[in-house]
């Protein structure tokens, strides 16, 4: 019977591929997950830029770059590969000269670059993307080898330029808050922050009433830590840290990589340490184990159970609350109302660290010992222990787990490594640099001591199983501090403390700190190089007034202890509100320009005056302070991928030649209203030039090995939606260019199988 040939060319294709590790070079420091490639791994269609970035901001040109995923099973002509990445300036200094290009390198010692050329950024991520026809070292087609073989990035740097403005709201009240009435559930500073929902401050008596608002606040003042910082952990962009005398703190990670003072929660507890399943936050405290909700503003308690023995640590993993106390280990469940004590096993000594590998629990106590536990769900069982004669001391934190070791912190003797293989603990190795290693952080092969020395430092080693190796890098915080307490790693950060809470990043060469809570809220790349503060507020008077009322606004100010305000000069409001401004070229009270330190203590306001009756009104506060600040603004890169656009290869499918071929209109109409199997429609036939063809299809007849895969290949070329080319029909007229429309297809048999099938074609010519 013979057979005639279906063949189709797909349209062009589009294969995204993304980072999913390091390149040969990696310039950027990390903001979100580590290392730098999770950090801008995001899908092509994803849009979260703020969640996860890395970031430069150095006049010299640095370069990014990222082993790419392989392609799998696509075959067929690449027509072009495309390098997209997608950044930003920082919103604090816009500019134009910027370098940024598009980078694409071909081999893993990153000696074969191609670049795009300059492309502007600006405050807003945008996307940018260069293609490359052919490959750019051997000027021929791309061949998929090539591509496996890509890796893709950036080049940028970051010139100096002048920034200004810098407007800011208020983020405290200040000195005075003399006017008398505000908008019912806000303080006088946050009902002149924000118009939505309305909100404001009003005055109807008949003399000067003023309000004075903080702009530039530290975010630790009056929250210095007057006992050291314990427990701390970073999750969700929120910083808790637990302090035995002052509470428990919470600061947000912003925009700016600032900390924001969120609360401070001081109730007489003395507060431990802190961890979270990702939805309860777990605290130890001298009086027992409390547990949270926190909502990004409001730390709400749910319950709490009392605890006999000062707990030290708390520690969560796979659903269960491990608790370590003077002398023993707890474990708890929660679920969602009640904790509930599971079991509890005696140790010797007070309990300072707790690690869970998701196999063994393991503990070690002040008094030298290391523990490895089993928990089995109901019961806590002691499996070995080791004893270092009271080396791992009083302040020692963490117990980590890094492939198949464990680590301590060992005081005056640094760090010891152990294995455990169910049955016995097996003392590795140690390492000692000098100092006391009070704490570790243990993670991508990393291990981080917090050391208090000389100089309060971090270190970074990594094990190999048989030694350690010290990384040439180190963190000092201050000379003769002494007060280097702990490290941990959480949500991609190293959280460390030192009189105040540190958010740093490490990758192997350099700790970068990201920000402190011993910082304020100041802007990014403001300096002494202040032109002038401005006060600008929305005010008004009430609308019931009569035109002529007496009510009047002015602004305020406070540097230097001393108050000015234009009460002499005051506006006249009117019934609605609009902007006014006041704008203080130097200092009133030094008479010179300002300084960074000035700006940094100003409070400023409002002055409100109304008639007795009717009241005058202010919905908005804000200062802009004016800079001529040179800076190398912060270039933000937040994702990096590949498209590779490539035609497949053509589709062929080969079927028994059709018994029936019509041409007619009219009877391929009837044939296909009367058909009586599976049918799917694809198109409508336009032009009336229709061809069916009907036949057969039998496993085991000539030339058929797999009835059902050539029905499929149609199906699937018809779903594909192009052009097919039909060859090998007699008379060769019947050959040509066609859409297929129809196609349907009736199992007659199961064994051998047996299809009956229709095809509707419109010619394409």
């Amino acid at each position: 019977m013979g057979k005639f040939t279906i063949t189709q060319s797909p349209v062009s294709k589009n294969l995204f591929l993304y980072p999913e590790d390091n390149g040969c070079v990696n310039e950027c420091f990390p903001i979100g997950d580590m290392p730098n490639w999770r950090c801008v791994d995001d899908l092509q269609d994803a849009l979260e830029p703020e969640s996860t970035y890395v970031w430069m901001d150095g006049a010299s040109t640095i370069s990014e770059l990222y082993a790419m995923e392989n392609h799998t099973t696509e075959t067929g002509t690449i027509n072009y590969v495309k390098a997209h990445c997608r950044a930003k300036s920082d919103v604090y200094a816009p500019h134009v000269d910027a370098v940024y290009k598009v980078t694409v390198a071909e081999n893993s010692d990153c000696s074969l670059f191609a670049v795009s050329g300059n492309m502007p950024i600006c405050t807003g991520y945008g996307l940018f993307e260069y293609a490359w026809v052919e490959n750019p070292w051997t000027d021929t087609d791309w061949t998929w080898d090539e591509v496996d073989a890509l890796q893709a990035g950036f080049e940028c740097s970051s010139p100096s330029v002048v920034v200004s403005p810098f407007p800011m709201l208020p983020t405290n009240g200040g000195d005075r808050t003399d006017i008398t009435n505000v908008t019912t559930g806000y303080e006088h500073w946050e009902a002149v922050k924000t118009e939505k929902p309305y909100s404001e401050v009003f005055e109807s008596g008949t003399a000067w009433q003023y309000d004075l608002y903080d702009f530039i606040q530290a975010t630790n003042d009056p929250l210095t830590y007057s006992d050291a910082t314990r427990g701390s952990l970073f999750h969700d962009n929120y910083m808790f840290a637990c302090s035995l005398a002052d509470g428990l703190y919470i600061h947000k990670l912003n925009a700016d990589n600032k900390f924001e003072f969120i609360l401070r929660q001081n109730d007489g507890k003395q507060y431990q340490d802190i961890t979270t399943d990702g939805t309860y936050y777990y605290v130890a405290t001298n009086v027992g184990v409390f547990v949270y909700t926190f909502d990004g503003t409001t730390l709400t308690e749910i319950t709490n159970t009392a605890v006999v023995g000062f707990p030290w640590v708390i520690y969560y993993s796979n659903g269960y609350i491990y608790l370590g106390d003077s002398a023993n280990l707890k474990v708890y469940s929660f679920n969602g109302t009640t904790l509930t004590l599971i079991d509890t096993q005696a140790v010797s000594g007070n309990i300072y660290g707790i690690y869970h590998d998701d196999t063994y629990v393991y503990a070690c106590t002040r008094n030298g010992i290391i523990y490895a536990i089993e928990f089995d769900g109901l019961t806590l069982n002691i499996l070995d222990s080791d004893n270092k004669a009271g080396l791992l001391g009083e302040f020692l934190y963490d117990v980590n787990g890094n492939g198949t070791y464990i680590y301590t912190a060992a005081m005056t003797d640094g760090i010891y490594a152990y294995s455990f293989d169910g049955i016995t603990l097996t003392y590795l190795a140690e390492v000692d640099d000098g100092g006391t290693y009070k704490s570790i952080a243990c993670y991508d092969g990393y291990v981080v001591a917090a050391i208090d020395w000389a100089n309060d430092e971090l270190r970074a080693y990594t094990f190999d199983g048989v030694a350690f190796s010290a990384l040439i890098t180190t963190y000092t915080y201050g000379v003769n501090a002494h007060n280097m307490w702990r490290v941990r790693y959480t949500d991609g950060f190293l959280v460390s403390d030192w009189t105040s809470m540190y958010l740093l990043t490490f990758l192997g060469a350099l700790f970068s700190v990201v920000t402190s809570t011993a910082e304020d809220n100041t802007p990014a790349y403001l300096d002494d190089n202040i032109a002038s503060v401005t006060i600008i507020a929305k005010m008004g008077k009430d609308p019931s007034a009569v035109d002529q009322a007496d009510i009047r606004g002015c602004f305020t100010i406070k540097t230097g202890g001393v108050e000015f305000d234009t009460s002499a000069n005051y506006y006249t409001l009117e019934s609605k509100q609009r902007y006014y401004a006041h704008t203080y070229a130097e200092n009133p009270n030094t008479l010179a320009a300002w300084t960074l330190a000035e700006v940094q203590a100003l409070q400023a306001g409002i002055g409100l005056y109304g008639n007795g009756t009717s009241y005058a009104t202010c919905s908005r506060c804000y200062i802009v302070l004016g800079a001529t600040t040179s800076v190398s603004p912060k270039i933000k890169t937040c994702q990096t991928y590949l498209k590779v656009n490539y035609s497949p290869d053509d589709t062929v499918c080969q079927m028994p030649k059709p018994q029936l071929i019509s041409t007619n209109h009219d009877r391929n109409v009837n044939m296909l209203n009367f058909w009586n199997g599976e049918r799917e429609v694809y198109d409508v036939n336009r032009s009336g030039k229709s061809m069916v063809l009907t036949g057969g299809i039998t496993d085991g007849s000539p030339d058929v090995t797999d009835a059902c895969a050539q029905i499929i290949c149609v199906r699937n070329m018809a779903r594909e939606g192009t052009v097919v080319r039909i060859s090998g029909l007699n008379p060769v007229y019947f050959n040509g260019y066609y859409r297929i429309n129809s196609f349907g297809w009736n199992k007659v048999s199961e064994k051998p199988e047996d299809y009956d099938w229709i095809l509707e074609l419109e010619s394409a010519s």
